[in-house]
């Protein structure tokens, strides 16, 4: 199946997207960062209280106070 030329030009503009959104979220003092993973459904609640446990950690050993950590999750 062909997608044509305007579906690869989307992408890859998208691509820059991404990263000039990220520069202008980093002059306001905000970071992010994603990942992937897989885990079964019955250990969804524990993984995503695991991980923000771990990103408030990380976030306080670099100077931010907790206040300033926001996490949130999208399960698919």
């Amino acid at each position: 199946m062909a997608g044509g030329p305007e579906n690869g030009l989307r992408g890859y503009l998208l691509t820059f997207m991404i990263a000039y959104t990220r520069d202008l979220a980093m002059q306001h003092y905000v970071a992010a960062e994603s990942f992937e993973t897989s885990v079964a459904w019955s250990s969804v609640s524990s993984l995503c209280t695991r991980v923000r446990a771990r990103i408030v950690d990380e976030a306080l050993k670099q100077g931010f106070s907790k206040e300033k950590v926001w996490c949130s999750f999208r399960v698919t």
